[in-house]
């Protein structure tokens, strides 16, 4: 189930972006433009990881897309940036029907460095690793979960800035009720799937996991699988390493990651969420 796509054609999103390989970029954008969607090429590839993908802007209106694609030029990944970034990324956001409070965490995250914890502290950490840092709250709500995004499970589609999050949270669950409505059983295996306690690494790396009865011991750990039923090697080497690992009041496992900093949890089971 496309969560994004749905969020888009119920109205809850104003545009969404899509990538894809250059060669399946025509056949891409013809099945978008079937739909009756407007959509806009950007002028450019991005580079996303060592992968270069074609992006897609789809929109209701062809102002909506090209303001869109305008906004984005500058601060395509991989590409040389040009103007403001930090205007243009506040701009993608709005265009996207991001949450401003999780636009502008975003936007102090860029100022230091996306992959730095701190100011002047040590670069290259994953930027999931680091946002997730900085969402973290005890009881984290798993409709905003965005850490099982590799494997397209999600209801949003940016990085919170709290996992508790108002703004966030009630646009996600938006979406999860017109998930529902589509499909009761497939909106709640989402909700099941979102609603476990995740490790993350500072590569990037993450695991599935089940505490135990005092919350504070990995009792199982497990990798993420895409629909294919495969998993990145990474997430299954982290998995492997995990049961055992005690949780700390604050997140931190007492396992070390790459740079020697802590493997974090959050714990998306935490809270009740309505039925």
């Amino acid at each position: 189930m496309d969560a994004e796509w749905i969020a888009f054609t119920a109205g809850l999103k104003p545009a969404i972006r899509r990538t894809a390989d250059p060669a399946d970029l025509d056949r891409v954008e013809a099945q978008l433009r079937a739909t009756g969607a407007v959509v806009l090429r950007a002028a450019q590839t991005a580079l996303l990881g060592a992968r270069e993908q074609g992006v897609l802007y789809v929109a209701r209106s062809a102002a909506h897309a090209a303001a869109l694609r305008g906004a984005e030029e500058g601060v395509l990944p991989g590409r040389g940036g040009a103007g403001d970034p930090r205007a243009s990324h506040r701009e993608v956001g709005r265009l996207l029907g991001f949450p401003a409070c999780c636009v502008e965490a975003f936007l102090a995250r860029l100022d230091r460095g996306v992959d730095r914890l701190a100011e002047g502290g040590p670069t290259g950490l994953a930027e999931d690793y680091v946002a997730a840092r900085g969402a973290w709250v005890p009881a984290a709500d798993a409709r905003v979960n965005p850490l099982l995004m590799p494997v397209r499970a999600q209801l949003v589609s940016f990085y919170p800035c709290r996992y508790d999050c108002p703004a966030a949270v009630a646009l996600a669950e938006a979406l999860r009720a017109s998930l529902a409505a589509l499909g009761a059983k497939t909106a709640a295996s989402l909700m099941a799937l979102l609603s476990r306690p995740v490790a993350i690494a500072s590569d990037g790396a993450r695991a599935l996991l089940a505490l135990d009865e005092s919350g504070a011991v990995v009792a199982r750990a497990a990798a993420p699988r895409r629909s294919d039923g495969v998993s990145d090697p990474r997430d299954a080497s982290l998995a492997a390493s995990l049961t055992g690992a005690r949780v700390a009041v604050g997140g931190a496992l007492d396992r070390a990651g790459p740079a020697g900093l802590p493997v974090w949890c959050v714990d998306f089971g935490a809270r009740a969420l309505p039925a």
